[in-house]
């Protein structure tokens, strides 16, 4: 008899366990759904940015925001000329369309003066216009593309989108044929040394070199401002990192002292293109790091 009632007092206990576990349990579902309905936010999914706001994200916060090239860009009415009808049958031969190009370029930033700003976004956007369709474009083609540009913007802005797109796409030709004779052969050694990270950073400075060739010294340190600086701290830390001479207090100083240089001149990205940057891309660069 004492053995059923110890048996029927554990069970008792273990059901009044179970009752109170899934009581909790079904309080804690509720108080867990009324915070939800009561915080809505905290489920919606994060929002999606939109190119409009992506120049502004790469700017420094306290500036003002600024015109682009989309805000400008005219887009052709229903009364178009004999010439713009015939570019118009003519698109399904070319490799763009006024959407395409308008879609490629519409971050890049106008100053108050009309100015195009040269600037990482600027870069970008070049690279989303020409990179995929650069080999299919002739001389004429070409020419097709930078009148479309001037025609959607009237002025100097279209004269200077029109222009550095076609010096930016004579620069991606000869990148292109840079590319193929520094290929890497079969048989490169990929294990790291700071001789071979050293001759990486020459390579580097040749293709410096052909930037400036085809877009002029001060554009082309104006549009791979960014680039550069992260390419010269890859290189610097790589190095650090394979320098067994340090000691381990010296790698960290070494370390801080690189990370300083970099965010100091990335400060230094955005500026934007006058008339008169023509007669300063003559003139040698002052910067030693580039």
């Amino acid at each position: 008899m004492s053995n059923r009632l110890t048996f029927a007092i554990v069970v008792i206990c273990v059901i009044a366990a179970a009752v109170f576990y899934l009581t909790n349990r079904s309080n804690s579902d509720s108080d867990e759904e009324f915070e939800l309905q009561a915080k809505p936010s905290q489920t919606q999914p994060a929002a999606r940015i939109s190119p409009e706001n992506r120049s502004t994200l790469t700017s420094k916060s306290t500036e003002q925001p600024t015109q682009t090239l989309s805000s400008q860009w005219q887009w052709k009415g229903e009364s178009e000329s004999a010439t713009d009808v015939d570019r118009l049958d003519s698109e399904d031969l070319l490799p763009f369309t006024e959407q395409s190009v308008h879609d490629a370029l519409q971050v890049v930033k106008v100053d108050e003066n009309g100015d195009v700003v040269l600037d990482h976004d600027a870069l970008i956007s070049l690279d989303e216009a020409l990179e995929r369709i650069h080999n299919k474009l002739d001389p004429e083609s070409l020419m097709e593309l930078q009148d479309l540009i001037r025609d959607a913007l009237p002025g100097k802005t279209g004269e200077q989108t029109a222009s550095l797109v076609g010096d930016y796409h004579q620069f991606l030709q000869a990148k292109e044929q840079f590319d193929q004779m520094h290929a890497m052969p079969a048989t490169y050694d990929n294990q790291p040394s700071v001789a071979s990270i050293e001759s990486d950073q020459r390579l580097y400075q040749e293709l410096q070199n052909l930037r400036e060739l085809h877009l002029g010294t001060d554009v082309a340190q104006r549009l791979f401002h960014d680039s550069d600086v992260n390419a010269d701290f890859m290189f610097e830390s790589i190095k650090l990192g394979l320098d067994t001479s340090l000691s381990p207090e010296e790698i960290v100083a070494r370390r801080q002292s690189i990370e300083a240089q970099r965010r100091e001149r990335m400060g230094e990205g955005t500026v934007e293109l006058t008339p008169s940057d023509s007669e300063e891309t003559s003139q040698p660069s002052t910067n030693p790091n580039l």
